[in-house]
């Protein structure tokens, strides 16, 4: 997961051809793995190790460190929201990918919204969230709000 993480800073290529960029590096003196271990199944089979409130408790740890080392301003944010297209097959019954309306213009697929607060200075991501695509940008920030609020407050922002 550290490769994936540190490949998606650097150099982000797709899962499958990661193991061709992590030999091309230096990391291999530093982070020995072995090149056939680092396929796209063996990403998925780890992800699927990490829980969602530990992923949750990562980020939330990991927001305060860096407003906290960088000091950077949280009196004014910048919230917005959009949605994207995917290729979930359309008959799949996924709660999350749901047809909507596109900004796209893609109706025929499955999309997916995204709600991010960044800051004003270097747009730095300092809150996200997925929901399906079928809910209204509008109906979503409200919910949104208050989820942003318990976090930030949880945080002693």
């Amino acid at each position: 997961m550290l490769l994936a993480a540190i490949n998606r800073v650097v150099n982000p290529v797709s899962k499958h051809q990661i193991g061709d960029w992590y030999t091309k590096t230096m990391l291999y003196k530093l982070l020995p793995a072995q090149k056939n271990l680092l396929s796209s199944q063996r990403f998925w089979d780890n992800m699927s190790l990490l829980s969602e409130s530990a992923i949750n408790n990562f980020e939330d740890e990991f927001t305060r460190l860096i407003v906290n080392k960088y000091n950077l301003s949280t009196d004014c944010l910048i919230y917005d929201t959009t949605n994207f297209f995917t290729y979930v097959d359309i008959l799949s019954s996924s709660k999350l990918p749901q047809r909507g309306h596109s900004k796209e213009k893609r109706s025929d697929l499955k999309i997916v919204g995204l709600a991010m607060m960044v800051t004003p200075d270097f747009n730095v991501p300092l809150f996200h969230e997925v929901y399906p695509g079928n809910d209204y940008d509008s109906v979503q920030f409200n919910p949104l709000r208050l989820n942003i609020y318990a976090k930030w407050k949880k945080a002693g922002f």
